[in-house]
């Protein structure tokens, strides 16, 4: 008879140096270990994740699973997907490979489907980025959910299976996004409680700069979204703060500053002056992760480069999905 309640499903992708510390917190639940299953779902690695998750396998009595996601389909979304599709438990938790859950993750988010007076479909926790980008040349991405903003990320989530396989699952097209994604199909059919007792760690991860640039394409995945599910614009708490960017506004405004000085325009020095104070009132001035104003001030070139690609990929979604959004 089968006895899993629980099934965890962890995709991966070349994180041999950080997922045995992922499977280390999963084996070290207060949660029964023969109710609940963890189940690798490999993306295609080529590092020695597969040796280490089998060394892991050989030395602890969890019930861990190593699964191959063979598929021409590529990324995070499809692993999940295979994860699901394998997983016994009728309760599913998400996290990443390079997370550290809680030792009570598992126990509480039962405890919360358990005695929740409603017929919920998800759960999900807080998030706290661990760790710091020690090289300059390093850029740092941050996962971070302090409270109820409607991000349903992966590195800390629960759904139920049966509400999964009734919306279709993550969305294999979605290279990013696919879990806020999956999170509002999940609402349309039930409602996923915030539990703030339910808390991951996340490793920061230190991006070079070229790789930050290349990441900026998610831009066009929020057009993606908002085209599938025009009902969410300014719905959520995590979208509305990111609709609020007056990015494009100082974009927009230091294009018609060089059109101005080109021209010989009367009020070109006064809208080059404005658009100047608009980058340093946000960027330098108030930027408190930058404590010297030297380096705020070199961080000018920077940010703008930043701000030009997301205008770029925010153009670029608008015209491909036929929907204006921009961010």
């Amino acid at each position: 008879m089968n006895k899993i309640e629980v099934t965890i499903v962890v995709p991966t992708f070349n994180r041999a140096n950080s997922i045995s510390d992922t499977i280390e917190s999963l084996c070290n639940q207060t949660y029964p270990h023969e109710k609940y299953e963890i189940i690798i779902s490999d993306d295609s690695t080529t590092d020695e994740t597969y040796k280490l998750v089998n060394q892991l396998i050989q030395e602890k009595d969890n019930n861990i699973r190593y699964i191959h996601a063979n598929s021409i389909t590529k990324g995070p979304a499809n692993a999940r997907n295979v994860g699901i599709e394998n997983a016994s438990g009728k309760l599913i938790g998400f996290t990443d490979d390079d997370c550290i859950v809680s030792n009570d993750w598992v126990k509480k988010a039962v405890d919360v489907f358990d005695m929740s007076t409603k017929d919920i479909s998800g759960l999900y926790g807080k998030v706290t980025t661990i760790g710091n980008c020690k090289s300059r040349y390093r850029i740092s991405r941050e996962v971070s959910v302090e409270n109820d903003d409607g991000s349903y990320v992966t590195p800390n989530v629960f759904y139920k299976k049966d509400v999964l396989l009734d919306v279709g699952c993550f969305d294999v097209t979605q290279r990013y996004l696919e879990d806020i994604e999956l999170g509002w199909r999940v609402e349309n059919v039930g409602e996923i409680l915030f539990c703030p007792s339910l808390k991951v760690n996340h490793k920061i991860l230190c991006l070079s700069i070229k790789d930050y640039i290349s990441r900026l394409k998610v831009i066009e995945y929020w057009v993606m979204m908002h085209s599938k599910h025009p009902n969410h614009i300014g719905k959520g708490k995590y979208i509305h703060k990111r609709m609020q960017s007056m990015r494009p506004l100082y974009i927009v405004s230091s294009f018609i500053a060089i059109l101005s000085l080109i021209y010989s325009a009367h009020y070109a020095y006064l809208i080059v002056g404005m658009t100047l104070l608009l980058y340093s009132f946000q960027y330098v001035f108030f930027d408190q992760k930058v404590q010297k104003y030297p380096k705020r001030l070199l961080k000018f070139p920077v940010v703008y480069i930043v701000d030009l690609m997301k205008l770029y990929y925010s153009t670029k979604g608008s015209i491909k999905y036929k929907y204006f959004m921009m961010y």
